[in-house]
């Protein structure tokens, strides 16, 4: 939690190996982080055949949500809204959630759980569908987080490289 404190805005990637206890970690840091502060946590991981997360549309709406349900932002999705519209509400809600939460004396920190497994679900499932899907993890590193806003994303160390994230990242 000390490096999330010194990160004034970005990602940060919390990786492991299998079974070492990365979701275990971003449970216990939702649980006690800034004094019982809600955090957002998408579970990547998680969707059965018809039911996949790796859908950008899904990510969104469900983090634009979660995020209102916080810090009342007065800005909710659903799934059959426009990409672009989407990105424009996340890109608000963000910049919105991250300014409360700064009033409040804490970061906005947003968890994103196994993202590698969103990837793998999008390779294995995707090719076998008429509909193309955006990968939201390809669009996620993209984003230049506000200030206040940390996005902590945990991944398996043997699958960093399929997250493909070029950006300024810190590893834990």
């Amino acid at each position: 939690m000390s490096t999330i404190g010194q990160l004034q805005s970005g990602f940060l990637l919390l990786h492991g190996a299998n079974g070492v206890g990365k979701s275990s970690t971003v449970q216990y840091l939702a649980r006690t982080y800034a004094g019982g502060n809600r955090i957002p946590i998408y579970a990547a991981w998680t969707g059965k055949l018809g039911e996949e997360r790796y859908p950008l549309n899904v990510f969104l709406t469900q983090i634009i949500n979660e995020i209102d349900s916080i810090y009342e932002t007065n800005i909710l999705a659903i799934i059959e809204d426009e990409s672009k519209s989407l990105l424009r509400k996340f890109t608000k809600t963000i910049e919105i959630a991250a300014q409360r939460a700064a009033d409040n004396g804490h970061k906005l920190i947003v968890v994103v759980d196994a993202a590698d497994e969103a990837v793998k679900q999008y390779d294995e499932r995707s090719k076998k569908r008429l509909k193309h899907e955006d990968l939201f993890i390809d669009i996620l590193f993209e984003f230049k987080l506000p200030d206040n806003c940390v996005f902590v994303i945990s991944t398996r160390t043997e699958n960093l490289e399929i997250l493909n994230a070029q950006v300024n990242i810190t590893k834990v």
